[in-house]
């Protein structure tokens, strides 16, 4: 049995959960992974706690939340790991974003989730402020994620619209410091026309696009490289199985494009092709950017 909370103290409960699961059961071939996110952490939640094993035992493929929000960053970056592992599910963290180059989490998350053998399943995403550090600093935290096996999401959508209003940095993590690293890195999207950011979709290449733009990442290889990152390394970091298999659904997307490379520079036209066990069972759907 997992612990329930009282509507009084939890808000709307799991009624969007709910929602969203009954949406997703509507159209073909999406798959949802939801994820618990306490703004705060799990330290300065009442309940957080059980509302997380209750959102675990619903399905959720990893414990999110902003312990660099929290009153102690670091006891709610350690908090997050802990729980994530007694749970024996991922985690996936909104990790330092913002411009200010004293709020560092990192290292702490990297100790965190080495600590509770979560390598592979832990994801850290945005880690704005990375950028506004010494590169040398910035340097020895990528190489400690990557050796704790802890991923780094880009959302250069949110970043850029969020971060540098008084400075002007770009807000984005050092992408080519974390390829040098050999970090696993993804690129996301946290937020598509919503109250934070009125902008954006949910079309990934124009986000790779965006972010070789912003990120000094518009040379051929640094091209090829994003768009592996778009359809190889995010299918890995959430744990979507690769390429196709004998008796699976078939799910493609067909790019417009003669490479990797020229697919994030135009950002082309795309047509889906769906196709479940049954060969006469075939969808094939065109989408525009």
């Amino acid at each position: 049995m997992c612990e329930r909370i009282p509507s009084s103290e939890g808000g709307i409960g799991f009624r969007a959960w709910e929602a969203v699961e009954l949406a997703a059961s509507a159209v073909p071939a999406v798959q949802v992974q939801q994820v618990m996110m306490p703004l705060g952490g799990l330290v300065d939640r009442p309940n957080a706690l059980a509302w997380a094993r209750e959102a675990a035992a619903r399905g959720a493929v990893a414990l999110g939340g902003a312990p660099w929000l929290a009153d102690d960053p670091s006891r709610a970056t350690w908090a997050a790991a802990e729980v994530a592992a007694e749970l024996g599910i991922g985690l996936d963290l909104h990790v330092d974003e913002t411009d200010d180059p004293s709020v560092s989490t990192l290292t702490d998350l990297a100790e965190a989730a080495n600590d509770a053998h979560l390598s592979g399943r832990a994801v850290a995403a945005h880690c704005c402020s990375m950028a506004s550090r010494p590169i040398a600093v910035a340097r020895r935290e990528a190489e400690a994620l990557a050796e704790a096996g802890v991923a780094v999401v880009v959302c250069p959508v949110s970043s850029l619209s969020l971060q540098g209003r008084r400075t002007g940095l770009r807000g984005l993590a050092p992408v080519r410091l974390l390829w040098e690293a050999s970090v696993a890195m993804g690129i996301g999207l946290d937020n598509i026309r919503d109250v934070v950011v009125g902008l954006g979709t949910a079309d990934l290449l124009r986000a790779a696009w965006l972010l070789a733009l912003a990120g000094h990442l518009t040379g051929e290889d640094d091209l090829s490289r994003l768009g592996e990152t778009v359809v190889r390394d995010n299918r890995v970091i959430c744990g979507i199985q690769e390429g196709l298999s004998p008796g699976n659904p078939a799910d493609l997307l067909v790019i417009d494009a003669t490479s990797l490379a020229e697919a994030i520079a135009l950002v082309p036209a795309r047509q889906r092709l769906f196709a479940d066990k049954s060969p006469e069972k075939t969808l094939l759907t065109e989408t525009r950017p």
